[in-house]
């Protein structure tokens, strides 16, 4: 059996899942398996890692970087940490926190900023339309 794979979004040729899988070209066939999930001529790899677990986050490339900022934790708590990946570096670290901790919530990418939108924040009494913007 075959399929296609439609990607879009792809920074240089790598395309970030958030701290579990990285997506490149490479080699055609199937591991299930293995770490390693090649599909057509597009490869999962997993890492690096997020340094803490989230669910319920955003992200977006920005400056040729990918930011990743809100969520939930375990405990249940949300959050308003970010972090960010250098693909040249192969490495998070720390950014800005938000303004308040939050989870699911929307984010995206527009000219040199980053907007998250709308989302769930105990502080704001369950959900909420607010928009906040990151500059670059």
């Amino acid at each position: 059996m075959s399929r296609s794979v439609g990607v879009s979004g792809l920074v240089g040729i790598r395309l970030i899942a958030w701290g579990v899988f990285l997506l490149h070209h490479g080699m055609a066939g199937l591991c299930a398996e293995s770490l390693r999930c090649e599909i057509a001529d597009i490869t999962w790899e997993l890492g690096p890692n997020l340094p803490e677990f989230r669910k319920g986050g955003c992200a977006t490339v920005l400056a040729g970087k990918v930011v990743s900022v809100f969520g939930m934790r375990q405990p249940w708590g949300e959050m308003a940490s970010m972090y960010v990946y250098d693909p040249q570096a192969n490495g998070w670290h720390p950014g800005p926190d938000g303004p308040l901790g939050q989870a699911y919530v929307q984010g995206t990418e527009c000219g040199d900023a980053f907007y998250s939108i709308g989302g769930r924040s105990r502080l704001r009494g369950g959900v909420h339309n607010e928009c906040y913007r990151l500059r670059h």
